[in-house]
């Protein structure tokens, strides 16, 4: 019986945004199961997420040599009930599963060729168009669990309780957080487009501070960006913790589908949000407590999750987008909020 499950394992080695996305999975199990703990296998990069989560929630690095491997599969043995959720296709999770003889669940029908399949799985949607956080709470629904509002909330207080590496001497500031770019350029507009948004914000008493990475075609956006004037150039700057604390004391946020949309969801800043190939129903901001609002354009053939219109990294539902519109939509947000 899964209400007398001690132990529930979360194998999730995705990307960071796909880590943020399994929280509510995360705190919906806390609540539902008040004497079970939660062990989370993740990427390096994504233990801050989850570390300090709750004081029922461990998380450790997904394994790298075989030393490693047994040692966690032999932990698990020794668990009398453990039940193990697989966010996403992992042949490797799903072989975690089957040797330390624990109940597995995923969204999808999963099969390995010599373990055999998952053992609960949710039905086939007739359509693909549904949030990845919601496709995660269909694991629980699966077995009976009921979601309740308070689970659908992207909780960062792992990464607000870590301290700080260093100090970004932005305490008194006030300014509006963009984020434009992504490592997938498709999903974001030109420089040009954001040049003018970013001179519509000055017109309007704004000062920016530009985030992002600070290498390839997205981190010369940002250099570039950062020339301009009453522009704070942050890429490449903030880890995870300074990335959420600088989030946190924006007045506001402009960004695209990337990690800082949805850590600014899950803190509640307001903004909003440009998606083109991309679906908003799949990857948009989420949470009961988001104010984040999302701008498309009202192309017929979005979402095409093309890597740029015939494949050649410019999409032109995001080109075509008017940047004065999206600033006078941005500041309608910030006074509803």
């Amino acid at each position: 019986m899964l209400s007398e499950q001690r132990l529930f394992v979360i194998y999730q080695c995705k990307n960071l945004g796909d880590s943020l996305l399994t929280i509510p999975l995360i705190k919906a199990l806390l609540r539902h199961f008040e004497n079970s703990s939660v062990l989370v296998v993740c990427k390096s990069q994504s233990i801050p997420i989850f570390d300090g989560l709750n004081d029922r929630v461990r998380v450790i690095k997904r394994p790298s040599s075989l030393g490693e491997w047994v040692s966690l599969s032999l932990n698990l043995l020794r668990s009398s009930t453990c039940t193990v959720f697989l966010p996403h296709t992992s042949m490797a999770g799903l072989v975690l599963a089957k040797l330390t003889r624990s109940r597995s669940i995923a969204p999808i029908p999963m099969t390995h060729w010599l373990m055999g399949s998952v053992d609960i799985f949710c039905p086939v949607r007739l359509t693909s168009w549904r949030h990845t956080a919601e496709v995660n709470l269909d694991m629980l629904r699966k077995i009976g669990v009921s979601i309740e509002t308070c689970d659908k909330v992207i909780d960062p207080t792992g990464l607000l309780h870590r301290p700080l590496s260093s100090s970004l001497s932005l305490e008194n500031a006030r300014y509006v957080l963009v984020h434009p770019g992504s490592r997938w350029l498709f999903k974001s507009p030109r420089y040009k487009f954001w040049e003018t948004v970013i001179e519509r914000l000055a017109s309007c008493g704004y000062s920016v501070v530009v985030t992002g990475e600070s290498e390839g075609a997205e981190g010369q956006l940002c250099k570039d960006l950062g020339n301009l004037p009453s522009v704070t150039n942050l890429a490449g700057q903030t880890d995870l913790t300074g990335l959420t604390y600088t989030i946190k004391r924006a007045v506001g946020f402009i960004g695209v589908d990337t990690f800082s949309t949805h850590l600014a969801a899950g803190l509640g800043v307001p903004g909003v949000v440009l998606f083109g190939p991309t679906s908003e129903l799949v990857w948009g901001p989420y949470g009961s407590n988001c104010k984040l609002k999302v701008i498309t354009s009202n192309h017929s053939c979005r979402p095409c999750h093309v890597d740029g219109c015939g494949g050649g990294k410019l999409s032109e539902c995001l080109e075509d987008l008017d940047p004065a519109q999206v600033v006078a939509s941005f500041r309608r947000q910030i006074e509803l909020c």
